[in-house]
């Protein structure tokens, strides 16, 4: 997949940990159906605007439970910074994470 070339060329301990963090979330998720899930970004809008559209690009969406989705942006802002803590903090404030 294109995220994980993308993923794979950054100099960050977090972005190998992101990549298995969404593998183990997919396989996780596939036995329990019965949880809430939201729809995330792999690649995250703010940065990859070109790969916003779900439709145009399905592989750049994952649905995950509303913790998973938190930990995903946790680990987004660590990889990537600046408007990623923005969204990250967002979430904290206003969510029940």
């Amino acid at each position: 997949m294109l995220y994980e070339e993308i993923f794979n060329n950054i100099d960050c301990i977090y972005s190998q940990r992101y990549l298995k963090f969404l593998s183990n979330c997919r396989n996780y998720n596939k036995s329990e159906s019965g949880d809430f899930k939201e729809k995330h970004h792999i690649l995250p809008a703010g940065i990859f605007p070109e790969y916003t559209s779900f439709k145009e690009n399905p592989w750049n969406l994952i649905e995950l439970t509303p913790r998973q989705h938190f930990i995903a942006h946790w680990m987004l802002a660590k990889i990537f910074g600046g408007k990623m803590w923005f969204a990250f903090n967002m979430m904290r404030r206003i969510g029940n994470n």
